[in-house]
């Protein structure tokens, strides 16, 4: 048998939280809640349900990255499971689902994710609750790729910052669905035009 190592945990445990949320198995979900507020690996409740996708061996056991990824699936368990490897979704990418509310920019959710590319690694959790329970609460909650989120979560303290652009790139960038919804709305308004002058 092969030692599980840190990055080949992330889809372990990201596989068996998609599991607990299929058997709908409430009890797991309100354990990783409890991580919610804590440091990272302080709510012993969650140890039966990350420890156990790594190495046992490791001096540190699980990384803080799958408490909290584990821990924010417990509010939203809701995984965007990609057919391929180039179709992951980023984090960025699932919050631009919430960033329009009633055909107007939603600036609180704006300035929340600007204050979560702009945080430091400890954090991380505190901004990601706060934009988790806003994707959940919303009326169409969009799925997250927990595996994605896993791998960015470990590369977030990098010099050259490319998670955070990815995730900006997600959250802004341009997209072929924009152009199409821009279109319908101009062509709304010169219908809306025209009527007014007959």
């Amino acid at each position: 048998m092969t030692t599980p190592t840190i990055e080949s945990g992330g889809p372990g445990l990201v596989g068996h939280l998609e599991a607990l949320a299929k058997r709908e198995d409430r009890a797991a979900l309100a354990a990783l809640r409890r991580g919610l507020g804590k440091q990272p690996g302080e709510a012993p409740e969650m140890f039966p349900y990350v420890e156990r996708h790594f190495d046992a061996r490791g001096s540190h056991g699980a990384p803080d990255e799958a408490y909290t990824v584990a821990s924010i699936f417990g509010i939203h368990p809701v995984h965007h499971r990609p057919a391929e490897r180039r179709e992951r979704n980023n984090f960025g990418a699932s919050l631009r689902a919430i960033r329009w509310k009633d055909g107007e920019e939603n600036q609180g959710v704006e300035r929340r994710f600007v204050a979560l590319l702009d945080a430091g690694r400890e954090a991380l959790p505190v901004h990601l609750r706060h934009l988790v329970t806003l994707l959940h609460s919303s009326s169409e909650p969009m799925a997250i790729d927990y595996l994605q989120l896993f791998y960015d979560l470990r590369l977030w303290g990098e010099p050259d910052r490319r998670v955070q652009k990815r995730w900006a790139a997600g959250f802004w960038g341009f997209r072929r669905d924009d152009e199409t919804a821009s279109n319908k709305v101009t062509t709304t308004d010169q219908r809306n035009d025209e009527s007014s002058e007959d």
